[in-house]
Protein backbone atom coordinates (compact mmCIF):
# COMPACT_ATOMS: atom_id res chain seq x y z
CA UNK A 1 0.00 0.00 0.00
CA UNK A 2 1.38 3.31 -1.29
CA UNK A 3 0.71 7.00 0.34
CA UNK A 4 -0.51 9.61 -2.24
CA UNK A 5 0.21 12.69 -1.56
CA UNK A 6 0.98 15.48 0.93
CA UNK A 7 3.28 13.66 3.45
CA UNK A 8 7.31 13.54 3.21
CA UNK A 9 8.68 10.66 1.76
CA UNK A 10 10.51 9.25 4.67
CA UNK A 11 6.64 9.31 6.76
CA UNK A 12 4.94 8.34 3.86
CA UNK A 13 7.76 4.98 3.86
CA UNK A 14 7.34 4.68 7.57
CA UNK A 15 2.90 4.44 7.32
CA UNK A 16 3.04 2.05 4.00
CA UNK A 17 5.75 -0.77 5.82
CA UNK A 18 2.80 -0.26 8.66
CA UNK A 19 -0.49 -1.33 7.06
CA UNK A 20 -1.15 -4.70 6.77
CA UNK A 21 -2.16 -6.34 3.46
CA UNK A 22 -6.15 -7.45 4.92
CA UNK A 23 -6.50 -3.83 6.29
CA UNK A 24 -10.29 -3.04 6.68
CA UNK A 25 -11.32 0.05 9.08
CA UNK A 26 -9.13 2.96 9.02
CA UNK A 27 -9.19 6.12 11.52
CA UNK A 28 -7.84 9.37 10.09
CA UNK A 29 -7.25 12.09 12.88
CA UNK A 30 -6.02 15.72 11.79
CA UNK A 31 -5.90 18.62 12.74
CA UNK A 32 -9.17 20.07 12.40
CA UNK A 33 -10.92 16.89 11.92
CA UNK A 34 -10.90 13.06 12.78
CA UNK A 35 -11.73 10.69 9.99
CA UNK A 36 -13.03 7.15 10.26
CA UNK A 37 -12.99 5.09 8.10
CA UNK A 38 -14.45 1.30 8.00
CA UNK A 39 -14.76 -1.44 5.34
CA UNK A 40 -18.09 -0.47 2.93
CA UNK A 41 -17.47 -1.81 -0.33
CA UNK A 42 -17.84 0.84 -3.09
CA UNK A 43 -16.46 3.63 -1.44
CA UNK A 44 -13.02 4.30 -1.76
CA UNK A 45 -10.97 6.39 0.89
CA UNK A 46 -9.14 9.20 -0.53
CA UNK A 47 -6.18 9.50 1.34
CA UNK A 48 -4.95 6.02 0.43
CA UNK A 49 -4.05 4.29 -2.28
CA UNK A 50 -6.29 1.28 -1.85
CA UNK A 51 -4.76 -1.04 -4.67
CA UNK A 52 -3.42 -3.76 -2.23
CA UNK A 53 -6.69 -3.90 0.34
CA UNK A 54 -10.27 -2.97 0.49
CA UNK A 55 -10.53 0.53 2.41
CA UNK A 56 -13.45 2.99 1.89
CA UNK A 57 -14.95 5.54 3.85
CA UNK A 58 -17.54 5.45 6.08
CA UNK A 59 -17.96 8.81 8.03
CA UNK A 60 -15.65 12.18 8.98
CA UNK A 61 -16.02 13.36 12.33
CA UNK A 62 -14.84 17.13 13.46
CA UNK A 63 -12.26 17.27 16.14
CA UNK A 64 -12.42 20.77 16.02
CA UNK A 65 -15.05 23.37 14.64
CA UNK A 66 -13.04 25.29 12.33
CA UNK A 67 -14.60 26.53 9.07
CA UNK A 68 -12.14 26.03 6.28
CA UNK A 69 -11.91 22.61 7.80
CA UNK A 70 -15.62 22.31 7.90
CA UNK A 71 -15.31 23.87 4.14
CA UNK A 72 -13.75 21.52 2.53
CA UNK A 73 -15.67 18.69 4.13
CA UNK A 74 -18.44 20.27 2.61
CA UNK A 75 -16.55 19.99 -0.45
CA UNK A 76 -15.33 16.70 -0.61
CA UNK A 77 -17.32 14.40 1.60
CA UNK A 78 -21.03 13.51 1.51
CA UNK A 79 -22.98 15.77 3.92
CA UNK A 80 -24.79 12.05 5.70
CA UNK A 81 -20.72 11.22 6.53
CA UNK A 82 -20.11 14.25 8.34
CA UNK A 83 -21.31 14.88 12.11
CA UNK A 84 -19.20 16.82 15.39
CA UNK A 85 -16.90 14.34 17.71
CA UNK A 86 -13.30 14.93 19.56
CA UNK A 87 -10.40 13.47 19.55
CA UNK A 88 -10.74 13.17 23.91
CA UNK A 89 -14.24 11.25 23.23
CA UNK A 90 -13.99 9.59 19.79
CA UNK A 91 -17.24 8.19 18.67
CA UNK A 92 -16.63 4.59 17.63
CA UNK A 93 -17.03 1.46 19.00
CA UNK A 94 -14.83 -0.35 21.36
CA UNK A 95 -12.27 -2.58 19.32
CA UNK A 96 -13.67 -1.37 15.99
CA UNK A 97 -10.37 0.10 13.66
CA UNK A 98 -8.10 -1.67 12.70
CA UNK A 99 -5.25 1.68 11.81
CA UNK A 100 -5.31 5.16 13.07
CA UNK A 101 -3.50 7.66 12.24
CA UNK A 102 -2.66 11.72 14.06
CA UNK A 103 -0.71 13.98 11.60
CA UNK A 104 0.41 16.90 13.66
CA UNK A 105 -2.41 16.70 16.08
CA UNK A 106 -1.16 15.92 19.18
CA UNK A 107 1.68 19.11 19.15
CA UNK A 108 -1.34 20.92 19.81
CA UNK A 109 -2.77 19.78 22.89
CA UNK A 110 -1.30 19.40 26.42
CA UNK A 111 0.06 16.49 28.09
CA UNK A 112 -3.27 15.86 30.40
CA UNK A 113 -5.42 15.93 26.60
CA UNK A 114 -2.73 14.07 25.09
CA UNK A 115 -2.93 11.16 27.74
CA UNK A 116 -6.68 11.15 27.35
CA UNK A 117 -6.50 10.83 23.45
CA UNK A 118 -4.15 7.90 23.41
CA UNK A 119 -6.23 6.09 25.79
CA UNK A 120 -9.36 6.52 23.09
CA UNK A 121 -7.21 5.61 20.51
CA UNK A 122 -5.97 2.11 22.38
CA UNK A 123 -10.20 1.77 22.97
CA UNK A 124 -11.11 2.27 19.50
CA UNK A 125 -8.45 -0.26 18.11
CA UNK A 126 -8.60 -3.68 17.54
CA UNK A 127 -6.82 -5.95 19.07
CA UNK A 128 -3.06 -6.07 17.55
CA UNK A 129 -4.60 -2.45 15.88
CA UNK A 130 -1.45 -0.13 14.53
CA UNK A 131 -1.46 3.60 15.62
CA UNK A 132 0.48 5.99 13.65
CA UNK A 133 1.29 9.39 14.80
CA UNK A 134 3.27 12.37 14.54
CA UNK A 135 4.89 14.84 17.23
CA UNK A 136 7.53 17.58 17.86
CA UNK A 137 11.04 16.72 18.94
CA UNK A 138 11.65 18.53 22.03
CA UNK A 139 15.43 18.57 20.88
CA UNK A 140 15.12 18.95 17.29
CA UNK A 141 18.17 21.12 15.85
CA UNK A 142 15.66 23.75 13.99
CA UNK A 143 15.25 25.84 16.85
CA UNK A 144 11.63 25.28 17.12
CA UNK A 145 11.75 24.89 20.66
CA UNK A 146 13.51 27.83 21.27
CA UNK A 147 11.54 30.17 18.99
CA UNK A 148 8.53 28.87 20.94
CA UNK A 149 9.85 29.76 24.22
CA UNK A 150 10.59 33.48 23.31
CA UNK A 151 7.40 34.05 21.60
CA UNK A 152 5.44 32.71 24.98
CA UNK A 153 7.90 35.16 27.08
CA UNK A 154 6.97 38.22 24.33
CA UNK A 155 3.21 37.31 24.66
CA UNK A 156 3.69 37.07 28.55
CA UNK A 157 5.11 40.52 28.68
CA UNK A 158 3.52 42.26 25.84
CA UNK A 159 -0.26 40.65 27.28
CA UNK A 160 -0.96 39.55 23.87
CA UNK A 161 -3.37 36.79 23.56
CA UNK A 162 -1.62 33.27 23.21
CA UNK A 163 -0.89 32.18 19.99
CA UNK A 164 -1.66 28.49 20.33
CA UNK A 165 -0.12 25.46 22.91
CA UNK A 166 2.90 23.35 21.24
CA UNK A 167 3.93 20.13 23.02
CA UNK A 168 7.32 18.95 22.46
CA UNK A 169 8.30 14.90 23.37
CA UNK A 170 11.27 13.25 23.53
CA UNK A 171 11.46 9.62 22.02
CA UNK A 172 11.86 7.82 25.10
CA UNK A 173 9.13 9.37 27.18
CA UNK A 174 6.78 9.84 24.29
CA UNK A 175 6.84 5.82 24.39
CA UNK A 176 6.50 5.41 27.94
CA UNK A 177 3.32 7.32 27.74
CA UNK A 178 1.81 5.42 25.06
CA UNK A 179 2.89 2.17 27.20
CA UNK A 180 1.09 4.01 29.92
CA UNK A 181 -2.00 4.74 27.82
CA UNK A 182 -2.11 0.84 26.86
CA UNK A 183 -0.29 0.23 23.98
CA UNK A 184 2.11 -2.95 23.80
CA UNK A 185 4.62 -2.55 21.37
CA UNK A 186 5.93 1.38 20.86
CA UNK A 187 8.37 2.41 18.42
CA UNK A 188 9.82 5.58 17.73
CA UNK A 189 11.54 7.00 14.46
CA UNK A 190 12.66 10.48 13.21
CA UNK A 191 11.97 12.04 10.28
CA UNK A 192 13.81 14.88 8.14
CA UNK A 193 17.46 16.29 8.87
CA UNK A 194 16.11 19.37 10.90
CA UNK A 195 18.34 21.79 10.23
CA UNK A 196 17.02 21.64 6.57
CA UNK A 197 13.94 23.71 7.92
CA UNK A 198 15.95 26.63 8.37
CA UNK A 199 17.44 26.61 5.12
CA UNK A 200 14.21 26.47 3.30
CA UNK A 201 13.02 29.51 5.34
CA UNK A 202 16.96 31.68 4.72
CA UNK A 203 17.05 30.39 1.25
CA UNK A 204 14.54 28.08 -0.41
CA UNK A 205 17.25 27.61 -3.32
CA UNK A 206 19.96 26.40 -0.88
CA UNK A 207 17.77 24.58 0.67
CA UNK A 208 16.99 22.47 -2.25
CA UNK A 209 20.49 22.01 -3.39
CA UNK A 210 20.93 20.61 0.44
CA UNK A 211 18.21 18.06 0.51
CA UNK A 212 19.31 16.75 -2.36
CA UNK A 213 22.74 15.78 -0.74
CA UNK A 214 21.02 14.90 2.61
CA UNK A 215 18.19 12.91 1.36
CA UNK A 216 20.42 9.71 0.42
CA UNK A 217 21.26 9.59 4.07
CA UNK A 218 18.16 10.46 5.60
CA UNK A 219 17.82 7.20 7.55
CA UNK A 220 21.00 7.53 9.28
CA UNK A 221 20.95 11.41 10.25
CA UNK A 222 17.09 10.97 11.64
CA UNK A 223 16.33 7.86 12.29
CA UNK A 224 19.77 6.19 13.77
CA UNK A 225 19.05 6.24 17.20
CA UNK A 226 21.81 8.41 18.92
CA UNK A 227 20.39 11.17 16.22
CA UNK A 228 16.69 10.73 16.32
CA UNK A 229 16.12 12.82 19.30
CA UNK A 230 17.54 15.85 17.41
CA UNK A 231 15.17 14.85 13.80
CA UNK A 232 12.56 17.58 12.38
CA UNK A 233 9.86 14.91 12.81
CA UNK A 234 9.01 12.33 15.57
CA UNK A 235 7.19 9.66 14.35
CA UNK A 236 5.14 6.58 16.75
CA UNK A 237 4.12 3.30 15.49
CA UNK A 238 2.44 1.43 17.70
CA UNK A 239 0.40 -1.35 18.25
CA UNK A 240 -2.47 -2.06 20.66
Amino acid sequence: MKLQTGFLPSIAATISSTLPSDMGAISSIARGHAAYRNCRRGRRASILDAASAPIWLVYLIKVSRSPASNRLAAKNIPTDLVSDGSVLQLQASDSSIDFVYAIEVFRYLDARDNAQGHREIVRVLKPGGIYFGTYVNKWALDGFRQLSQFRKLKERLTRAPRRYHVEFETPSSLCDKLRAAGFSRVTAHGAMFAPLRVLHKVSPRLGAAVSRLTMPHETRLSDYAPFRSFAGHLIIVARR
